[in-house]
């Protein structure tokens, strides 16, 4: 602390409090009671994330417009982004009726595809430390129990996909799979969604969810 003090020429104060701060975000771990500090643990998880999503936006684009033209739905990439998802990267069909652009916007992770895709390669315990957090209720079928939840994990961990219907809103079904980046941590999940009175559709469900998984078991080759 003494050392960052006098490089930047601010108050011990001021830098005391800004390490303190940066500590809660982990940015920096402090390991002793003199002031010594090392970079965090949660700025090293964002560096080294950082080329792995720059790649999973270039190599998603392709898989994201064949997926479109193959079902007509809207399809995308999501990724972790702290207790949500957030989705990246999307393409959208050309249908009159359409499920809205989700670029750009954030869910919990149980109430949609893509979230509980990534959540299946979470271990048992950041599981339960979600779970025990209030599950929001979108619709009375969002997920509501720890033990509804790990079932569906499960599910989704030995099929390599998971639906969810219904789930998000009464309106919208979707269906995603994991992406694992290179250093064998899952990065974010690819998605397709659209209107619950035509998605899937009664002859297109095993289709869809194999080229979702197949399409997700792509872009995790070409990260890795």
């Amino acid at each position: 602390m003494s050392e960052i003090a006098r490089i930047t020429g601010l108050p011990k104060s001021t830098v005391s409090r800004t390490l303190v701060a940066l500590e809660e975000q982990g940015a920096v771990d402090r390991l002793d009671t003199q002031g010594h500090y090392v970079i965090g643990s949660g700025l090293a998880e964002l560096t080294s994330r950082a080329t792995p999503l720059r790649r999973l936006r270039e190599l998603a684009k392709t898989e994201l417009v064949e997926l479109t033209e193959q079902f007509g739905e809207a399809c995308a990439i999501a990724v972790p982004d702290g207790s949500q998802v957030l989705y990246l990267e999307a393409s959208a069909p050309e249908s009159l009726v359409q499920v809205q652009d989700w670029t750009g916007e954030r869910f919990p992770f149980h109430v949609v595809a893509a979230g509980i895709a990534i959540q299946s390669t979470w271990t048992s315990e950041q599981v339960s430390d979600y779970a025990e957090r209030s599950l929001d209720q979108f619709t009375p079928r969002t997920i509501s129990s720890a033990d509804e939840l790990r079932t569906r994990l499960d599910e989704t961990r030995r099929h390599n996909y998971t639906w969810t219907i219904q789930e998000f809103s009464v309106e919208i079904n979707g269906v995603a799979a994991p992406i694992v980046g290179p250093s064998g941590r899952c990065v974010g999940a690819i998605t397709a969604y659209g209107p619950e009175f035509r998605f899937p559709g009664d002859d297109n469900i095993s289709a869809i969810a194999t080229a979702i998984s197949e399409a997700g078991a792509r872009i995790t080759a070409q990260l890795v």
